[in-house]
């Protein structure tokens, strides 16, 4: 769920169904470097010019996989 329609190179979102820090440590514990908004509390993606479509498919497959799995 995006918290805010971005302007920026910023995406941040959350699940339905998880806390923000439960689902920091998934993606973390598949090796993922995560960035935490305080506010609004929310996992926060920012895209720069080193980031390809390939890390970013990469990203949403294991979201979808996380998503799954619960």
């Amino acid at each position: 769920d995006l918290i805010v329609e971005p302007k920026l190179n910023i995406v941040a979102f959350n699940h339905p169904k998880l806390e923000t820090e439960e689902l920091a440590s998934l993606l973390e514990d598949r090796n993922w470097k995560i960035s935490c908004s305080s506010y609004p509390k929310a996992i926060r993606v920012i895209l720069m010019n080193h980031i390809k479509k390939e890390h970013l498919i990469e990203l949403i497959s294991d979201l979808e996989e996380i998503s799954k799995s619960i």
